[in-house]
């Protein structure tokens, strides 16, 4: 295609079935064949994509918790832990019952940054209309215990363990490796993308009803973030995924 000026495909045929190309061992099969294989390909994108008109950007109308659902969850529990991916650090927090989980990547682990974490994950529940009454952590936190009332900070003893936030750290563990697995290169990733790859999966496991969640309709992103669910338009590409994207300039 590169030497005949990038012709589109009914051109290249047209060529072909014409005869205009003497000498040609390659016949309308193989063009299709070709273009099953390698389509589309990259210099066509970059020299022919046409600008689109832009979708007009919709308002957002946050999902509403019923009421009966509501009483269950006005008051909640928060269990907390720490977790590092390729030396990346992470607060993670989950709720028991709603299941919601949250991660947060730290700069670093100083006691102010943990504070400013721990807060806004917190304010996040309230602006929902719900309470965190507990925060189970271990000794790693004990530093802001004063700082987050009236929320009660309960650090487990050393010998003690809190166990559903260790089982949730061991889930994004796993399916972090299962992602990076399917990913078709190696290499040194970089914070940014790190930090994206956690979100992502967060994101996801929020995104659908819990099997021992308050409700088997509403997924934790819903009752939490008010979110719709999933569009399916909007997940065509995985995380990692190779693509080629216009750009204003």
């Amino acid at each position: 295609m590169n030497i005949l000026g990038w012709p589109t495909q009914q051109e290249h045929e047209k060529m072909i079935l014409d005869n205009t190309i003497h000498n040609s061992t390659v016949t309308v099969d193989d063009i299709w064949r070709a273009h099953d294989i390698f389509w589309p390909a990259v210099p066509a994108l970059q020299g022919k994509t046409k600008r689109r008109k832009p979708e007009p950007v919709k308002s957002t109308t946050l999902e509403r918790i019923p009421t009966s659902l509501f009483k269950n969850i006005r008051h909640a529990t928060l269990s907390m832990d720490f977790m590092f991916v390729n030396s990346v650090p992470f607060l993670v927090a989950k709720t028991r019952k709603i299941e919601y989980g949250t991660i947060k990547a730290m700069d670093n682990l100083s006691t102010s940054t943990m504070l400013k974490r721990t807060k806004s994950i917190i304010n996040k529940y309230q602006s929902r209309g719900i309470a965190i009454d507990e925060v189970m952590a271990d000794n790693q936190l004990k530093p802001i215990e004063d700082e987050i009332g009236p929320t009660l900070l309960n650090v487990c003893a050393p010998n003690e363990h809190v166990g559903d936030i260790e089982v949730f750290v061991r889930t994004l563990k796993e399916r972090s490796r299962c992602i990076h697995s399917a990913l078709p290169y190696v290499l040194c990733w970089p914070r940014v993308m790190t930090v994206g790859l956690m979100e992502y999966i967060i994101r996801m496991l929020n995104a659908f009803p819990s099997n021992v969640g308050v409700s088997d309709t509403l997924s934790p992103a819903t009752i939490v973030g008010g979110r719709r669910p999933i569009d399916a338009r909007k997940i065509t590409l995985p995380f990692g995924a190779y693509a080629q994207l216009t750009v204003e300039n």
